[in-house]
C-alpha cells in the first residue's frame, strides 16, 4: 500500500542528498530508515529518571556555585591530562619489583 507524504524543504533536500550520496538508494529507503529508528527508540526524547538525577544535581551545584566556566574547566582537564601523562612516564620508569 502506497502513501504520499509532504515534507518540508529542508527535510526534502535532507532526503535528497542521503540519495544522492548513496547512502540511500530511494527516498523511501531513508524515510523507511528513520520511521524505523523511531520504533525502537519511540521516546528518545524523554528524560529519565537518571537524567533528571544528573540535572537536578549539575543545578544544584550551579546554585552553590560549583560550577565552571570554560575556561576554568579546560586548565583543570589541561592540567590533570598532563598530571597522567606524567605519572604514566614515571610508572614505566620505576621497575617492577
Amino acid at each position: 500500500m502506497g502513501m504520499s507524504i509532504s515534507l518540508r524543504p529542508e527535510l526534502k533536500q535532507f532526503v535528497e542528498e542521503q540519495v544522492r550520496t548513496g547512502r540511500f538508494s530511494s527516498a523511501e529507503e531513508v524515510v523507511e530508515a528513520g520511521l524505523a529508528r523511531l520504533m525502537l527508540d519511540p521516546a528518545a526524547d524523554e528524560l529519565d529518571d537518571d537524567d533528571r538525577t544528573a540535572i537536578a544535581e549539575s543545578e544544584g551545584q550551579i546554585a552553590r556555585g560549583e560550577d565552571l566556566d570554560w575556561s576554568q574547566r579546560r586548565r583543570l582537564w589541561r592540567t590533570s591530562k598532563a598530571s597522567s601523562i606524567t605519572s604514566a612516564r614515571i610508572r614505566r620508569r620505576t621497575p617492577r619489583r
